[in-house]
């Protein structure tokens, strides 16, 4: 007598499904976490160096604590500034961990070519995935630093600038294998 396999037409996800052995096919890079802080006290900044992004007792900065060692942090953050628009701005993020930061990614000049001498707001947006390899809490901070004589204005007339992290699971356990 032969045997007639049986598939599924379909799956109940209201039940609670329990799994013995191995799940494969699974796939990874599952986001864990969200946080978010969205920055909008106007502040001017004129300095070359990279100087954090903050004012009013505030600071375009989060702090995220991944579960695993080979989870990865996806940055995104979005600055809006006033400047000359033959002049620009440069921005880069520092990972903080146990009071040791660390810069991870810098973005160049920023500069628009509206016209000579002209007043441009911008709106830059900037992402980046990290691999901090750690487990313990990781503080991403935004700075900011000019090319020379201007002011920047960041969160000019109250716009908002923004940074997000997220935590990105760790991919298939057969990847970290090999």
């Amino acid at each position: 007598m032969a045997f007639t396999l049986l598939k599924p037409t379909g799956i109940d996800l209201s039940q609670t499904f329990a799994f013995t052995g191995s799940v494969t096919g699974a796939g990874g890079g599952k986001i864990n976490q969200v946080i978010q802080t969205i920055f909008s006290t106007d502040t001017d900044f004129a300095a070359t160096s990279f100087q954090n992004i903050s004012g009013g007792g505030n600071s375009l900065s989060a702090t995220i604590t991944p579960t695993a060692t080979n989870s990865k942090v996806y940055v995104n953050y979005t600055i809006q500034a006033q400047h000359n628009s033959n002049r620009g701005y440069k921005t880069r993020i520092l990972r903080g961990v146990s009071g040791s930061d660390t810069e991870i990614f810098a973005q160049p000049n920023q500069k628009d070519t509206y016209g000579d001498g002209d007043v441009n707001a911008s709106r830059s947006s900037v992402q980046f995935l990290d691999s901090p390899n750690t487990t313990s809490a990781c503080e991403y901070m935004i700075q900011i630093g000019t090319d020379g004589a201007q002011t920047v204005t960041v969160a000019q007339s109250g716009s908002q600038c923004m940074i997000t992290l997220m935590e990105v699971l760790a991919w298939l356990m057969w990847l970290n294998q090999q």
